[in-house]
């Protein structure tokens, strides 16, 4: 019976914890509440403008020691976010009252240990704008938001942004923007990407952007690895692009809802001497209302339809140089997708018109393609391990262990 405890002990300490985001106005008054399957050893985060005078009304025990969350929010002299390392169970209460609680605009980001103990994975708060270089052979930044300095009239601005620019990687360097927190395996896949560069086309072309035009990233937290080194400038700033004209003839970009949601239009500068490639990645979770993507070129258009579903990385391409791309949906609150749009130029058109190529699930000459749901994959915004799934083998197992040792007694 004891080999039968030893087993299962070492069964159950391969569940791994997860990381965590604890949304301050969620937070009960009065009620320390625990902060579930944090390893010893995780670094504590904090993203917020708050006022101070209602951040010191809300504290963090991990063991023996208790801070209150003013403390968190500020740098450290190299720029870096400060941090505290959970020691023992930890937990967080508040002394403000409810509405003013519900009011409060921050988060707690909690790490994994493999994560804390890694010196390739950073993390940033954007309160105004950071100038990120980062490099390696398996780099991670996590980016956490923190509220909009100021507001316009646009309905669709997001609460939280990232507005990311000057992007300078080499063609060597791979770089992946991702939805969602990294679990201690996120480097093993990139299921999460909503923005590459280089661009892989499923199983044909892989392209490399020198040019990228502003990313406008309305998350309250993302995330980037990338392989090689790169530099950029993210800042908290939003910038009205309903109506958008790119900057190069050559390029990529994003245009990504996650809340409500009013139509998109990106116009594209053209070579019309040059052959092209243009086309789309897309991921949209609209599993309660539709969204539309067309892309018009000089004779004919791509027009893609998601109704009521989810579709993972959906790939849309033609050897055309596109004129116009039109995002939209009869509803302001389509849900959550992403839409990475991309144009490049080849060598000089032939005096025929080219042969227009599509893949995917999308058709041409302005006909409409719906993307099937059986044919769409489940993605979850964490890749970690199912803990509730490991402790349902683990019990089973202690049943069936049970059973064979009073078989052997008998």
């Amino acid at each position: 019976m004891f080999k039968l405890f030893l087993f299962l002990l070492a069964l159950v300490s391969t569940v791994r914890a997860e990381p965590k985001f604890i949304p301050l106005n969620k937070l009960s008054p009065l009620v320390i509440s625990t902060i579930t399957n944090v390893e010893n050893g995780a670094n504590v985060y904090l993203a917020s403008k708050d006022d101070d005078k209602y951040l010191k009304n809300i504290f963090l025990k991990s063991g023996d020691n208790t801070y209150t969350l003013d403390q968190l929010n500020d740098f450290d002299d190299n720029s870096t976010p400060k941090s505290i390392q959970a020691s023992g169970d930890l937990t967080i209460s508040t002394t403000n009252d409810y509405d003013t609680t519900t009011r409060l605009t921050g988060f707690i980001y909690v790490t994994t240990k493999v994560q804390a103990l890694d010196p390739n994975f950073l993390v940033y708060v954007i309160k105004t704008s950071n100038s990120i270089s980062v490099s390696g052979t398996k780099a991670t930044a996590v980016i956490l938001n923190t509220k909009l300095n100021s507001e316009t009239a646009d309905a669709d601005e997001p609460f939280k942004t990232s507005y990311v620019t000057e992007i300078t990687q080499s063609p060597s360097t791979n770089i992946n923007f991702q939805w969602g927190l990294p679990s201690d395996d996120w480097q093993d896949g990139t299921n999460n990407t909503f923005f590459q560069n280089p661009i892989q086309y499923a199983n044909f072309d892989t392209t490399f952007f020198n040019h990228i035009e502003p990313l406008q990233i309305g998350l309250d937290l993302w995330y980037f690895t990338v392989t090689g080194t790169v530099k950029m400038r993210i800042e908290n700033k939003y910038v009205s692009n309903h109506d958008y004209t790119t900057t190069a003839v050559s390029t990529t970009g994003l245009i990504l809802g996650n809340n409500v949601y009013q139509e998109h239009v990106v116009n594209f500068q053209r070579d019309d001497t040059l052959s092209g490639t243009s086309g789309l990645i897309t991921t949209a979770f609209v599993q309660t209302s539709d969204l539309t993507t067309f892309m018009q070129y000089n004779s004919n258009s791509i027009k893609t339809e998601y109704n009521h579903e989810i579709a993972i990385g959906n790939l849309d391409f033609t050897r055309q140089q596109p004129m116009k791309l039109t995002i939209s949906s009869t509803s302001l609150l389509p849900g959550t997708f992403y839409c990475q749009y991309f144009t490049m130029t080849g060598g000089l058109l032939p005096t025929t018109t080219p042969q227009t190529t599509t893949l995917g699930s999308s058709t041409t000459s302005g006909l409409t393609s719906t993307v099937p749901s059986s044919t769409t994959t489940v993605a979850t915004t964490t890749k970690g391990y199912p803990v509730i799934l490991r402790l349902e083998c683990i019990l089973a197992l202690l049943i069936l262990f049970s059973y064979f040792e009073l078989g052997a007694m008998q």
